[in-house]
């Protein structure tokens, strides 16, 4: 095994690309903002499925997620293969990511409640949104109801 430079070298992306980024995403629509910012706290890659969950009931978002996915995926932000949706570097995810304008840890728990509310017997969404409300809780800043709301959540996700 041998290092390669001239692709590790390619590879770095530097401070200042961060902040190209941070301007260009500035000037994007504000609703395909939201939308990615959703989609970088589930991480890298998304399935269309869980967007539809999220887009039940409009809760998260007065809008259609995947209308603004397609128009990620145009901006170059996104890429879409068969039912997934992914961003197009991880740097960019990152990026999104910490663009979240207040506490993600609470978009996380929104996002965690919504998912819950449209699971059902799906184990896939049981588990996303158990990943979401334990990012909140890590904190640990809970009210008892939240704890057992929370525990009731996991201890169904772990069923699956």
């Amino acid at each position: 095994w041998t290092w390669d430079c001239d692709v590790v070298d390619m590879q770095m992306i530097s401070d200042d690309v961060a902040k190209l980024l941070t301007t260009t995403f500035s000037k994007l629509p504000i609703s395909l903002m939201q939308t990615v910012m959703i989609v970088s706290c589930l991480g890298y890659q998304v399935e269309e499925s869980t967007i539809i969950a999220l887009n039940s009931g409009n809760q998260i978002l007065p809008f259609d997620m995947l209308n603004e996915l397609q128009l990620a995926v145009k901006e170059g932000l996104m890429e879409k293969a068969g039912p997934m949706y992914q961003f197009t570097h991880d740097v960019i995810q990152q990026t999104v990511y910490e663009l979240i304008p207040s506490n993600p840890k609470l978009l996380h728990k929104s996002i965690g409640n919504s998912l819950f509310q449209f699971a059902e017997n799906n184990p896939t969404l049981h588990l996303l949104a158990a990943d979401q409300i334990n990012i909140f809780c890590k904190d640990g800043n809970l009210t008892h109801e939240e704890c057992s709301q929370f525990a009731n959540s996991n201890a169904t996700a772990a069923k699956f």
